[in-house]
């Protein structure tokens, strides 16, 4: 856990009230806005036994929290190399629900991220939220709050936490030490969201942006290495989606150099591929193209079983066929 809050996650922190507490809560939002961050210091306070700023507390239940070893705090994510959460994880975690305390106060229970656990797991989470036990919270974190069952958002007050402005993330990534030329590059591929932007500069955001527009220009013109990309692209799961993020915006620039001729708000260094998308290729399969790479985006963060260098594949190949710059 980081020590220092987000700037704009800090007004939340009034929504949660020792004296008023909901038995579970979801945190939603975009991905990469600090949701986790923020869940981890929202269960900090509730275990905490003093009442003082977060920043400068330091009893025992802080101290333990900070260390990662707070007895009464269990964080429930997917374990390594696994794509769901599986209804093991939950029953193991649940066998301390019935339990006093460690420090005598509150056991918390932050599932992350929610969406990812399966259908058995999430039938075992919702026995529980339906009938929870004493001083027990659940915290769940999601970024695609859509796909948890009804059930189970109708059993959690919802806190939906809003993307930062553009100034906020800017001045955030200043006081983390980064203020690199590529900022406002990598803010408008992130879309604002400060996680991803701060992650996108520290891993060569150049270099990787120069590779894409590389790989999708050779897709495009001659359909050239598509088998290859495609199997480059699916053994780095962490860039994948925002990958894909791009070419949605790529095709979503081409649509407003089709429909607005003068000035439109597009990526500047893939400019010079969606204006020329826009004039040459007509409106309807560039949506068509849209809706495809929307669906490949959601196989892959709904952690289909299908291979994702097929789904890939498919989806270059869809590219090179209906944008066909070379013919």
């Amino acid at each position: 856990m980081q020590n220092s809050s987000l700037p704009w996650t800090k007004d939340y922190h009034s929504l949660f009230s020792k004296k008023q507490l909901s038995h579970a809560y979801l945190i939603s939002g975009r991905k990469g806005i600090g949701k986790k961050q923020l869940a981890e210091e929202i269960s900090r306070k509730i275990l905490c036994k003093e009442e003082r700023f977060l920043d400068s507390c330091r009893c025992n239940s802080c101290k333990l929290f900070i260390s990662s070893n707070h007895p009464d705090f269990h964080l429930i994510e997917r374990e390594k190399e696994k794509k769901q959460i599986g209804i093991n994880q939950i029953r193991e975690c649940f066998d301390d629900l019935f339990e006093s305390s460690f420090l005598n106060g509150n056991k918390i229970f932050l599932i992350y991220p929610a969406e990812a656990m399966n259908k058995d797991a999430s039938n075992s989470a919702l026995k529980i939220l339906e009938e929870p036990p004493k001083n027990s919270l659940f915290i769940l974190v999601s970024h695609r709050s859509q796909l948890l069952t009804p059930t189970i958002l109708s059993r959690c007050s919802e806190i939906k936490v809003n993307t930062p402005k553009r100034e906020q993330v800017k001045a955030w990534l200043k006081t983390e030490g980064i203020e690199d030329r590529d900022v406002e590059l990598a803010l408008n591929l992130s879309k604002n969201r400060p996680i991803e932007a701060a992650k996108l500069l520290s891993q060569s955001l150049n270099e990787n942006r120069e590779l894409f527009i590389s790989n999708i220009s050779d897709i495009i013109k001659k359909g050239e290495n598509i088998i290859l990309v495609s199997e480059e692209w699916s053994k780095d799961l962490e860039s994948l989606p925002i990958k894909i993020e791009w070419m949605v915006d790529l095709l979503r620039d081409s649509l407003r150099h089709h429909f607005y001729q003068e000035s439109c708000n597009t990526t500047s260094d893939t400019d010079h591929i969606s204006s020329y998308l826009g004039k040459k290729v007509n409106n309807q399969t560039l949506f068509q193209l849209l809706e495809e790479t929307n669906k490949t985006w959601n196989g892959i963060n709904d952690e289909t079983n299908l291979r994702i260098d097929y789904l890939l594949k498919a989806l270059f190949i869809s590219w090179n066929i209906e944008l066909a710059i070379s013919s």
